[in-house]
């Protein structure tokens, strides 16, 4: 599997004649004159979103943006809270 963000150039530089139109003219606050933002594609190549065969940090990030926790751990008291389970039980042998 694999994730990519795409890049853009914005179009409103082009209906604004102050703004530069990529070949010198402008406010010369961008390279060459032009101050249009461009953002670089990235890709990332993961090779499970499957949260039992994850082995490495960049599938862990993928599943961790994937799915949503029943419960999860307070980052304080390092007890379990809720996040999509509004109630639970724990048993006698907490364990279940």
């Amino acid at each position: 599997m694999a994730a990519t963000v795409a890049g853009c150039v914005s179009e409103e530089a082009d209906d604004d004649p102050e703004a530069g139109n990529g070949n010198g003219t402008g406010n010369g606050n961008g390279a060459n004159g032009d101050d249009r933002e461009f953002v670089a594609p990235a890709t990332q190549v993961y090779g499970t979103i499957d949260p039992a065969k994850q082995t490495d940090y960049t599938e862990a990030m993928a599943t961790n943006n994937f799915y949503e926790p029943l419960i999860t751990v307070d980052g304080e008291t390092r007890e379990p809270t809720d996040s999509m389970a509004v109630e639970w039980d724990v048993e006698d042998d907490g364990v279940t």
